[in-house]
């Protein structure tokens, strides 16, 4: 039983990794692009809050928005998850 937990407790782990370095590197390439949370929902068809929760670590995106998003930063998915 314990090795279930293990196993559940580094999945959340890597979890929260993902979407702290997805955070960060998106608000990276916004910058870099000059370019606001609002232009990237607009660019996607999503509500503001929504970028807003990616960003804010709160939630990470469904797999079908993640080539979306990197094309509207111009980077490759991988990007958004690379230290």
């Amino acid at each position: 039983m314990k090795k279930s937990r293990k196993k559940t407790t580094i999945g959340v782990t890597r979890q929260r990794l993902a979407g702290k370095l997805f955070s960060q590197n998106v608000l990276r390439y916004l910058d870099q692009n000059d370019q606001s949370q609002l232009d990237l929902a607009n660019a996607l068809k999503v509500n503001k809050s929504t970028v807003y929760r990616w960003i804010a670590d709160q939630r990470v995106p469904a797999g079908e928005y993640l080539g979306p998003i990197a094309h509207a930063l111009g980077v490759r998915i991988s990007s958004l998850f690379t230290p």
